[in-house]
């Protein structure tokens, strides 16, 4: 018997939720492994186009088009070139690749033949290095030299730091580049599949900031990311025949759900913007080019693409097609919500989740009401709850709905626990609950707002202030483009906010003033920012989040020259032991008086970055 195509049921609220509840969740999927979805989807859908490429050189057509049938062709023989060189179940392929036609293709067949690993290109060559040490890779598949954001230059010191490394396919380069995967590939064409895995086992490394801020690596099994392929097709109303852009990174599990393995269990087609997606300079200015000549049906993208997106848009345009646009990776402000869609007239469907859940755990309905500020509705087989942790990592008390507290969630979904097990401790809690470590509530609807993270919290002495409060104040004026408060080290309460705000373009907002007209927002006076610091843009990480880290510190070294009396360019900051900042001073400044500026960060809670000048200073 032929497969059938299958569609999602409609999710318009919590009843569909309900109604699909009633049977088991094996009952949705179209597999219960990787291979298993893309076979049933090349059996369903043969000469569909499964895949388009952009190149950046000519954003007026598609490169390259793939159907279904070549594309599940092409995984099974990636999958017997790993296993011919030497690759078994439980070996990891790693890759470094940005949004190529070959990305989505690897990870399916690293996926079928070991265990396939994607990691940030954009990493320094010893943290890529640690990371393939720490699970004995033994392929890597890189992007050549001809790639613009220079992976292929840190190939030498990887391997040098990471001798595990037995073979590295060079991907999307001409004849003449060492190894390239893609005619290795093609002798494979004809060969019969691999055997394939069992849903139990792992599928993919995805290394993370884990729910508490230190980097880890989460094992993700192919029934965690089959059943995600069913989840979040649900929650984003995903239909056989849609078409969805990509821009998002192909190293994160993000942008390789919903920009692959969704799409593609339901007979999407997938058009991949450039290689370098939403960072491809000239890209955001034709991107509602593209989606009008596409016939988009689903646009995906960060609140920062968001908000460009909303920047760059122009009437006239054919998007009577395009659906809603599903804005994750961090939480939409309520105010860019409204200007999205009071310019562009598209709803915008916000979903939360996190690595360790194989995605998301709750969606806007598709076909239901849109809450600006809310994440959406927890989905098929998704608990969440609200919860206070007591200090051993433990869950307290659950907590009633309206109250916020940290989110707890629990699934099918739910990632077998980091490689290291002791990372584990507070992260996996009793009977199959996930600390996600995010702050949040639950209204009477049952609809989840996320108000900040755990590690986010600003401590004004004793006193907690979600820096979302601050965020949304500013967000609310018209000059503003993205905001984000972080603590600024005090010596008096510890802690004190401080803002940081991106403007709009052709906008130039006097600081003062902005923090006048955010104060009056602001119910809470300790929550006030002690300033507002306006930069032309915001530090952003490579799945388009705010990268707070930076702006902390940035923050600690306004706070330490100014206990110190320096002008700002006198001072700097990096990351420390134990997570606390390091603050470097200049040799003379420490040779004057090296107890004061020792007494002065410790003050702050902060690190002497050179503490060599100032042992050196007492021994002259």
């Amino acid at each position: 018997m032929q497969p059938q195509e299958r569609s999602v049921p409609r999710f318009a609220g919590p009843d569909d939720v309900a109604a699909v509840e009633r049977q088991p969740i094996e009952a949705h999927l179209v597999g219960r492994t990787l291979p298993e979805v893309l076979a049933h989807a090349a059996a369903s859908y043969p000469a569909r186009t499964a895949y388009k490429f952009y190149d950046a050189g000519d954003l007026s057509m598609p490169e390259r088009t793939l159907t279904y049938a070549d594309l599940h062709r092409q995984v099974r023989a990636g999958a017997a070139l790993f296993r011919s060189l030497g690759i078994g179940r439980t070996d990891v392929i790693a890759y470094l690749l940005p949004g190529l036609p070959e990305t989505v293709e690897i990870m399916l067949a690293g996926a079928q033949a070991g265990i396939v690993m994607p990691i940030n290109p954009f990493l320094e060559p010893e943290a890529i290095a640690a990371m393939l040490r720490r699970v004995d890779a033994r392929v890597l598949c890189i992007e050549g030299p001809g790639g613009e954001d220079g992976t292929f230059e840190k190939l030498d010191a990887i391997r040098q730091s990471a001798p595990c490394l037995e073979h590295v396919l060079v991907v999307g380069e001409p004849a003449g580049t060492g190894d390239r995967y893609e005619p290795l590939r093609d002798r494979f064409l004809d060969t019969d599949p691999v055997q394939p895995p069992d849903p139990a086992q792992i599928a993919a490394y995805f290394h993370t900031g884990g729910t508490t801020g230190a980097p880890k690596i989460a094992p993700l099994t192919h029934f965690n990311l089959a059943a995600m392929a069913f989840i979040s097709a649900f929650g984003g109303g995903v239909r056989t025949g849609d078409v969805m852009p990509c821009g998002m990174p192909l190293f994160h599990v993000g942008g390789l759900v919903m920009g692959a393995i969704a799409p593609l269990a339901y007979g999407a087609t997938i058009v991949q913007l450039t290689r370098r997606g939403y960072r491809q300079p000239g890209l955001l200015d034709a991107f509602w080019d593209i989606v009008s000549r596409e016939q988009a049906s689903l646009l995906v993208g960060p609140p920062t693409v968001v908000i460009e997106a909303a920047q760059r848009f122009r009437d006239g345009l054919d998007l009577d097609h395009v659906r809603s646009w599903i804005s994750s990776a961090a939480a939409l402000p309520a105010e860019a919500h409204r200007r999205f869609t009071a310019r562009t007239g598209i709803p915008i469907k916000e979903a939360w989740g996190l690595t360790e859940a194989t995605l998301v755990l709750t969606f806007t309905p598709p076909e239901g009401e849109s809450k600006p500020g809310a994440v959406g509705l927890p989905l098929p087989y998704c608990e969440v709850e609200t919860a206070e942790i007591a200090s051993d990592g433990t869950v307290a008390r659950r907590l009633p709905r309206g109250e916020a507290g940290v989110l707890i969630g629990r699934s099918p979904c739910i990632f077998p626990g980091y490689l290291d097990a002791a990372a584990n401790d507070g992260v996996l809690l009793a009977d199959g609950w996930l600390n996600t470590g995010d702050i949040g509530l639950i209204d009477a609807d049952g609809y989840v707002t996320i108000t900040g993270r755990a590690k986010d919290m600003i401590n004004r002495g004793g006193h907690n202030i979600d820096p979302t409060t601050i965020e949304d104040a500013l967000m609310a004026d018209p000059d503003v483009a993205l905001a984000a408060a972080v603590a600024r080290p005090d010596a008096r309460v510890g802690e004190v906010p401080i803002a940081f705000v991106a403007p709009r373009p052709g906008t130039a907002p006097d600081p003062d003033d902005l923090l006048h007209a955010a104060s009056a927002r602001i119910d809470e006076r300790a929550a006030i920012p002690k300033a507002v610091i306006v930069l032309p843009a915001l530090p952003l990480t490579g799945v388009g989040k705010v990268h707070k880290p930076t702006l902390r510190q940035e923050a600690a070294r306004l706070a330490a020259a100014e206990a110190l009396a320096l002008s700002t360019d006198q001072v700097g900051a990096d990351s420390g032991s134990g997570g606390r900042i390091r603050i470097a001073v200049p040799d003379e400044v420490l040779r004057e008086d090296p107890d004061r500026v020792g007494a002065a960060l410790d003050a702050l809670g902060l690190e002497l970055a050179n503490p060599t000048s100032t042992t050196e200073s007492k021994t002259q």
